[in-house]
C-alpha cells in the first residue's frame, strides 16, 4: 500500500452525528427526561469515540478519574434503561479504562451534576463535578500538553 504524501489535497468529508436527533428523541422519552442541549450536542460530536483529553482531577477527594470514552447509543441506551428500570435517574455518558461509568443525575437531590456510582454495590451517587460543563472542562491530557 501507498502511502498518502498530500492528504491536503484530498476532500475533507462532513462526518455524521454519533448519535441522532431521533435517537435523543427516543431516550428522552423512554426515560421521561429532557437532556439540556449543550450536552445533546456534545453527545452527537463525541459519542462512542475516545479524546486524548481524558484526565479529570477531583479535588475534594485528591483522585484522578480516566475517561476511555464517550459511550455509544447502544450502550447508553442498555444501562440506562437497566438503572432506569431500578428507579436510579442516572444518565450514562462514559466509562474508564476498567469499566467504571460516569453518569448525569437526573435525580431531584443532584440534578445534572455528574458522578460516579460507589464500588461498593451500595449505589450511592459520588458528585465529581457541579456540571457537564466542568466536567469536560476540567478534563487534562496524560501527557500534559494542554
Amino acid at each position: 500500500m501507498k502511502a498518502v504524501k498530500n492528504f491536503e489535497s484530498m476532500m475533507e468529508l462532513t462526518i455524521e452525528d454519533r448519535i441522532s436527533q431521533f435517537e435523543i428523541d427516543f431516550i428522552e422519552k423512554d426515560f421521561g427526561i429532557n437532556i439540556p442541549g449543550e450536552i445533546v450536542l456534545f453527545l452527537k460530536k463525541y459519542s462512542g469515540m475516545s479524546v486524548k483529553e481524558k484526565v479529570f482531577y477531583f479535588r475534594e477527594k485528591s483522585v484522578e478519574f480516566i475517561v476511555n470514552e464517550f459511550m455509544s447509543f447502544t450502550r447508553v441506551y442498555d444501562l440506562a434503561k437497566s438503572l432506569f428500570g431500578q428507579n436510579i435517574r442516572l444518565f450514562p455518558f462514559a466509562n474508564d479504562p476498567n469499566g467504571m461509568n460516569y453518569f448525569i443525575s437526573f435525580e431531584e437531590a443532584s440534578y445534572l451534576k455528574i458522578g460516579v456510582l460507589a464500588i461498593d454495590l451500595s449505589k450511592d451517587f459520588i458528585i465529581i463535578a457541579a456540571s457537564f460543563e466542568e466536567f469536560i472542562n476540567g478534563l487534562k491530557r496524560e501527557d500534559g500538553v494542554q
